[in-house]
């Protein structure tokens, strides 16, 4: 019963995290303030979907070796979820903040 309850948690909190991470990836940064506030949301949507992995797995392992590798697993994905989507909005910062390169023909 436990098993079933914990996984379908992890699947709506999963879905919740996906959607999120939908749209934060699609967010146009203006300020340093919004990068500031999208960075640390970034890292919660990791964290998301660590704790949804966790969730899921976890109640049908057994071993504690295994156990221990869905830990290790969950915190591969949270980091590299977050890591992206730092990344992502870290580029578009830089990208609109370059100066305009003329183009060859306007000269």
């Amino acid at each position: 019963m436990w098993k079933g309850v914990c996984r379908g948690i992890g699947l709506v909190f999963g879905s919740l995290a996906v959607v999120r991470a939908f749209f934060a990836s699609l967010a146009r940064i203006d300020s340093a303030d919004e990068l500031d506030y999208l960075v640390d949301l970034d890292v919660v949507i990791g964290g998301a979907f660590a704790v949804a992995l966790l969730l899921v797995v976890t109640p049908s392992l057994h071993r504690a070796s295994a156990k221990w590798c869905a830990v290790v697993a969950a915190l591969v994905v949270g980091v590299g979820v977050s890591g992206a989507l730092v990344w992502h909005h870290e580029e578009q910062v830089r990208i609109r903040s370059m100066p305009p390169v003329p183009h060859p023909a306007d000269e």
